[in-house]
């Protein structure tokens, strides 16, 4: 299968003006929806704690443990009731493990992530925004379109219904490990603007 231009790519942009047109949500709604869910999630991730998202996903820090080294490495997984829904192919992707393999999740908190990480959202507006966010990116997924989708942390990406996420490169480098050949720096970064 041949992969699409760049430009034909379904990205942010085009996430937010489909979900602004089929749900009559504002577009600087939405924008600020999505950064708001990136702030929190970066916010945890810088404290070495995960964010589970109900039936969309699942980002943090899974614990490698080798003899008496442990180490970190970033996670993400598409949730099972995501990937089934919108009957995708998830065997590239991270594979869930036990507990014991992950640093501490938290449940994502909408009050907390309107009140703390948004400039004028309320849980609503987060809740109603995120769920039409989420569905449009199983939507666009399932279609076998060319995704991507960035994130602070990383980019989303399914081509032919296979879904990949690729943390920043700067990740791997804050510490010291080899980032991954795919792993790229992202100019999303609606934290550094953040007060």
């Amino acid at each position: 299968a041949t992969s699409r231009p760049l430009e034909l790519m379904y990205k942010l942009q085009n996430l937010v003006e489909d979900v602004s047109k089929k749900a009559k949500i504002k577009k600087s709604v939405l924008g600020e929806v999505w950064d708001t869910f990136n702030r929190y999630v970066t916010h945890n991730f810088d404290q070495q704690k995960g964010v589970q998202v109900t039936n969309f996903c699942k980002i943090g820090w899974a614990i490698e443990r080798r003899g008496s080294n442990v180490s970190y490495r970033p996670y993400f997984q598409l949730l099972n009731s995501f990937s089934e829904a919108f009957q995708l192919e998830t065997r590239s992707m991270a594979k869930d493990l036990p507990d014991k393999d992950f640093c501490p999740f938290e449940e994502f908190n909408f009050s907390k992530a309107a009140i703390k990480f948004s400039t004028s959202l309320t849980k609503d507006q987060m809740f109603t925004g995120l769920k039409h966010l989420r569905n449009q990116i199983g939507e666009a997924m399932s279609s076998g379109a060319t995704v991507s989708i960035e994130f602070e942390l990383g980019q989303l990406v399914c081509r032919d219904r296979r879904p990949d996420f690729f943390f920043v490169a700067s990740i791997y480098k804050k510490r010291g490990l080899t980032a991954p050949h795919e792993a790229s720096d992202t100019e999303y970064k609606p934290s550094a603007s953040f007060q």
